[in-house]
């Protein structure tokens, strides 16, 4: 994760040099369900709930061109010890009803945790220990298949105040076919907003 974390810090500094001198920065914290297997990934393997929390930056100038995006970090990590992940990338908020509710999608790219293949458990002369560690990963883990993976999501919002929104969350994690095994992970959930800075959205 140090990898995601570096890469984080630099896009808040972007983001920020390039939203001008009114920002209005966000930080989220909420809660989703892991590996829910309903959604566009494969059947449900791993068990949650997970934490999400994260950084949008105020909508940066510099990326006119394609909408004024907000640029994020989010860390999702799992509560009992399965995939967790870090993601940075690029979110658009529309408002739908205007000063109460938005529409919300984003597209970034995310690191996870875990090994990205299973490894064979009756492979010979492993120990007994190394086959039961490797029976347990195969039936508690997914096998994502790689350790970049792309992360769309959406999210429907209603602002509270003018400092605070809810939003409901959906999230997923897939290398998109492009490593050796493609199960997708799709999590769902509810988070908290807090909006800071003199700007407006």
């Amino acid at each position: 994760m140090k990898r995601v974390l570096g890469a984080a810090a630099v896009a808040a500094v972007f983001a920020g040099a390039g939203a001008g001198a009114a920002r209005a920065n966000e930080l989220f914290v909420g809660a989703l369900a892991h590996d829910v297997g309903v959604g566009i990934s494969s059947h449900a393997v791993e068990r949650g709930p997970d934490i999400d929390v994260g950084f949008n930056s105020s909508p940066v100038n510099l990326f006119s061109a394609i909408g004024r995006p907000m640029v994020y970090f989010e860390y999702v990590p799992n509560t009992q010890g399965r995939t967790s992940f870090g993601a940075i990338g690029f979110t658009w908020r529309r408002d739908l009803i205007p000063g109460r509710l938005y529409g919300q999608i984003g597209i970034g790219g995310a690191l996870h945790d875990q090994a990205t293949m299973h490894q064979d458990p009756d492979e010979p002369g492993i120990s007994t220990a190394e086959m039961e560690h490797r029976l347990f990963v195969e039936e508690n883990f997914k096998p994502m298949g790689s350790r970049f993976l792309f992360h769309p999501s959406l999210a429907l919002g209603v602002r509270v105040t003018s400092h605070w929104a809810v939003e409901g969350v959906w999230n997923h994690f897939s290398n998109a076919g492009l490593g050796r095994t493609n199960p997708g992970m799709d999590d769902f959930g509810g988070r908290l907003v807090f909006r800071f800075g003199p700007g407006r959205r």
